[in-house]
Parts: structure tokens; C-alpha cells; sequence
């Protein structure tokens, strides 16, 4: 399909019905002919020689819109409320979650089944049937460091983050309140310290190799210091079953061709670590939410259908204020390289 021309103007739908009954009820009466009475009244011949000949007076002037109104609502709120926790959605993401809605409701729909999301041209339709929509560029990554403790900013975040707790009244319960977060490790260890000659240019330390591989591991544990199993991921395309040895219980594994985490790793690890291990030790109708305290950018739905809320810390200030990397990250990776030294 064509997309639509720059500055174009929409004809389709720019008349009211009391027009359009004038228009008919003088057609009808014979007092003035199709083409003069669509002149008159500004009724598109077409749409007068139609609506006249199926007698349908109580159509609207315009097609319906694939999703209702309450579900294109729903929709802008989600997209809003996205966009002030962190979790700002594509073009894209939104045309998928304008798929899921429709196929949810079973009724037949124009969208894209193979690609199971909505055209660019609802899109395009969308957001101008919603002036509070448009599309942002994210500042740019110096732009951020520039401002990356500002106190506005971080005030801001917290007070968010009460208000949801409030809402949720999840403040005096601990073990509701979840942080998520993800490192990496080298397999080449980081060397320590060392006492040598003062004002000697180089000493050297031994270690595993000149360059490590990355391996990335996601962790999660809440204010009740209760630590879920970790998700760990391998570069390469199969995981050896040596790596998997000694690993924490129901530690989950994946490879990946970079060994960083993607949305689609992120919404494993929810399903079967996250969602299964908070379920299994739920124990009253009152600790049915599962807040989730989390920086990622993933924008997987799901979580409310499970009564989890995500919050996002604010970009490019998680080194100062994400828990996981004040309080755990920092001494484990000492421990994790001091044990790697020892086995020397």
C-alpha cells in the first residue's frame, strides 16, 4: 500500500449527519438533484448516492476503527505510562500490541498475521486520532552523562517510585519488593594489586589468557535478601555441559551469539525463574503483586496479566543508585576473580 503523501488531508468523514439528512430529505422531495444537493451541503456525491440507496442515515461518517474506542484508550494510557517509567515503546511495539488486543478478542481484523502487528498505515491513524502521541528521539548518551545525577531527576524517580508502592501498599512488605539486574564476568580474571619496585614502568601479573569471552548473568533478589536462581548466558550457539557444573540450583542457561540479553532471554528468565519462583512462595490472597524494581528496557507484556509491576531506574544512573551494583556486584566479582587466583 501507498504511504500517504506529506501534509495530506484526509476528505473521508468531514460531514455531520444533520447535513446529510437535509441532503437526502431534499433528494427525496425532489426539490434539488444529487449533485447540487452534495454541492450544497458538502456531502461527497458518492456518499450521498450511497447512503440514499441503502436508506443509512445512522452510519457514522467515517469507517469504524479496527480497535474500539476503550481499547484504543487503554492502549494510549499503557503507551504513557511506558514512556514515564522508562520503558518507552517503538513504532513497532506498539503495532504488536495492537495485534495482540484484536487476536485476544477473536474478532477479524485487516493486520498482518505472519508478522502478527498492525500496518504503518494504523499507525499513521492512530496517532492522529491521538494528538497526545508523538514520536521522540531518547536524548543521546552524552546528553545523559551530562545530567545523570541530577537531583532533579533522581527525586523525581523516587517519588515515583513511593507513589507506586503506595498504590500497591507494598511498603511494610518486603518480600514483594523485587530488584533485577545483570553483570558481566570475563573469563580472563582481573588481576589485583600487587607490591613491586616503586617507579618501575611495567609489572606484570599471570592470568588465564590475553582476552577473555563475556559472560553475562542476570540476578534478581528482593528487600528480604531472598536470592531467585540466576539466569546465566553463554556466547556461541551451544552451551558445553561443563560449564553447567556446580551451577546454583534451577540456575537457568541460554547462549546467545553476543552473550548479552535481549528482550526475548529477558522474557524467559520472567516466565520460568521470576514468575515460578514468586508464585511457589505467595502465601495469601494480600501478596498477590510481585513489583519488580528493574533498569531494562524491554517491553515484553505479560507483566500485568501476572500482577507484577516493572519500574525503570533512570538511564545512565543505575552505577549510583541500582542496588545489585552498590551493594552485591561489587564484591562478588572480588570474590569470583580471587577465587579464579587461588585455583592458579
Amino acid at each position: 500500500m501507498a504511504r500517504k503523501k506529506k501534509n495530506w488531508v484526509p476528505k473521508q468523514g468531514k460531514w455531520d449527519r444533520k447535513s446529510l439528512s437535509k441532503a437526502v430529505q431534499c433528494v427525496k422531495t425532489g426539490k434539488m438533484t444529487k449533485f447540487k444537493s452534495s454541492k450544497i451541503f458538502d456531502i461527497p456525491r458518492t456518499t450521498l448516492s450511497r447512503r440514499l440507496s441503502k436508506m443509512d442515515l445512522e452510519s457514522p461518517a467515517s469507517k469504524p476503527t479496527t480497535l474500539s474506542k476503550e481499547e484504543e484508550k487503554s492502549l494510549v494510557s499503557h503507551i504513557l505510562e511506558m514512556e514515564e517509567r522508562g520503558f518507552g515503546l517503538t513504532i513497532s511495539d506498539v503495532c504488536k500490541l495492537a495485534y495482540s488486543i484484536i487476536a485476544h478478542s477473536g474478532r477479524k481484523n485487516p493486520f498482518n498475521a505472519d508478522k502478527k502487528m498492525a500496518g504503518y498505515d494504523w499507525w499513521q491513524g492512530f496517532r492522529d486520532r491521538h494528538p497526545c502521541l508523538s514520536l521522540r528521539k531518547p536524548e543521546g548518551l552524552s546528553a545523559a552523562r551530562g545530567t545523570k545525577l541530577n537531583p532533579n531527576v533522581i527525586s523525581d524517580h523516587f517519588t515515583k517510585l513511593g507513589d507506586l508502592m503506595d498504590r500497591l501498599n507494598i511498603k511494610s512488605k518486603p518480600q514483594q519488593i523485587f530488584n533485577a539486574d545483570e553483570t558481566g564476568f570475563s573469563t580472563v580474571h582481573q588481576t589485583s594489586k600487587i607490591v613491586g619496585r616503586k617507579r618501575k614502568k611495567a609489572i606484570h601479573a599471570e592470568t588465564s589468557g590475553e582476552r577473555g569471552e563475556n559472560i553475562t548473568v542476570l540476578c534478581c533478589v528482593n528487600a528480604e535478601a531472598h536470592v531467585l536462581p540466576p539466569m546465566v548466558i553463554f556466547k556461541g550457539k551451544r552451551i558445553s555441559q561443563a560449564l553447567m557444573s556446580s551451577a546454583p540450583k534451577n540456575t537457568l542457561f541460554a547462549c546467545r551469539k553476543s552473550s548479552f540479553i535481549d528482550g526475548e532471554l529477558f522474557g524467559i528468565w520472567f516466565e520460568k525463574i521470576f514468575f515460578v519462583q514468586t508464585l511457589t512462595s505467595k502465601t495469601s490472597v494480600a501478596d498477590s503483586r510481585w513489583p519488580c524494581l528493574s533498569y531494562y528496557t524491554s517491553s515484553s507484556g505479560g507483566s500485568e496479566e501476572n500482577d507484577v509491576e516493572i519500574f525503570c531506574l533512570p538511564p545512565h544512573t543505575t552505577h549510583w543508585i541500582q542496588p545489585l551494583d552498590r551493594s552485591v556486584f561489587g564484591p562478588l566479582k572480588k570474590a569470583y576473580y580471587k577465587h579464579i587466583v587461588n585455583h592458579f
